[in-house]
């Protein structure tokens, strides 16, 4: 059962980091939490 009302999961990735396939160069995203009140229970 989910309590989401949409039924939806709260996945969140706070950042991401990989090497570019081409470039060869290391790519960083970062992102901020949703303001949402599972993740500011989290912080």
């Amino acid at each position: 059962r989910r309590s989401n009302k949409d039924a939806s999961i709260h996945l969140l990735a706070q950042k991401l980091e990989f090497i570019h396939p081409v470039k060869k160069e290391p790519i960083t995203i970062t992102a901020p939490a949703p303001k949402d009140s599972v993740w500011e229970a989290c912080s």
